[in-house]
């Protein structure tokens, strides 16, 4: 197999072992897709760095994933926004998250927010993913109001097609979290209700 089949094959891969939640051999078969992606056009490397930073970021290796989003955001700097460019973004900005940056995090969402709206409009999946990165950052920080405000915009029909295995139905359940943070359990639980009944139905649903 020449090496750009090995590589597209490879990142599919590493993809599928992702969703699985099995994150050590997605991180192995990424890495590898990689040195096969010599050939490759450069959306296709782009694309597994971004594949490959997902599956450190989800492993805790945070240092590693910032790496593989930075390398991404340099090589499509002067590049129009895209696909790869929002996914960067948010991933550079969900590090910040993690290590406490919250600042720079809220900064680098709502210009990742802005492009994303500019391009795709407000009711797309890339605008809605990193509205959901941006409240939970403003969340983290202090910032409740605008927590909500950017969890409930979100909408509910997009949720099943977050990137990440840790975003879905349940992921409505986060703007209970912001009402729960500023002391209204009654909303808070409204919430929670909800999503617990979609998912349920989802797991009755017969084969």
């Amino acid at each position: 197999m020449a090496a750009s089949g090995a590589a597209t094959l490879l990142q599919t891969m590493g993809k599928v072992f992702y969703g699985l939640g099995l994150y050590e051999r997605s991180v192995a078969l990424l890495q590898e897709a990689l040195k096969h992606a010599v050939t490759n056009p450069l959306s296709t490397r782009l694309k597994t760095q971004v594949a490959l930073g997902d599956a450190l970021y989800v492993r805790g290796d945070y240092e590693a994933a910032q790496a593989r989003y930075r390398a991404v955001s340099d090589a499509l700097m002067q590049k129009p926004w895209s696909a790869e460019r929002s996914a960067a973004a948010n991933g550079l900005a969900d590090v910040m998250t993690q290590n406490a940056d919250y600042q720079s995090a809220i900064g680098v969402y709502r210009d990742a927010l802005e492009q994303d709206i500019a391009k795709w409009g407000e009711r797309d999946v890339h605008s809605a993913r990193t509205s959901a990165g941006l409240a939970t950052a403003q969340l983290y920080s202090g910032d409740n109001a605008n927590a909500e405000v950017n969890y409930t915009e979100r909408s509910r029909p997009i949720a099943p097609h977050w990137s990440r295995p840790s975003e879905g139905v349940g992921d409505d359940q986060q703007p209970g979290s912001s009402a729960l943070f500023r002391g209204d359990a009654a909303g808070a639980a409204t919430y929670y209700r909800e999503p617990c009944r979609s998912t349920k139905a989802v797991r009755q649903r017969p084969p």
